[in-house]
């Protein structure tokens, strides 16, 4: 159908300013898993960038690598 992927194939979400387990829940719910690399801190870990591009199609049950930062620290002087 127009527009559509083909089946066994998912559209790439964007996850980048998620938290690493909000990122983790989603990645899950396309059937994707997630390399974390950085700090994995709970709740402060955000996802700064990620290997395959938003909106991009590949294959079910890819590993896609993200990169976190802490994010504990924003904000304070």
């Amino acid at each position: 159908m127009g527009g559509e992927p083909s089946e066994g194939t998912v559209t790439m979400p964007d996850l980048i300013g998620l938290d690493y387990e909000s990122a983790r829940i989603q990645m899950g719910w396309e059937d994707l898993f997630i390399n974390g690399e950085g700090a994995i801190l709970s709740g402060s870990s955000l996802v700064t960038r990620q290997s395959v591009a938003a909106g991009e199609e590949f294959k079910v049950g890819t590993v896609v690598t993200v990169s976190l930062s802490d994010s504990s620290n924003l904000g304070r002087y």
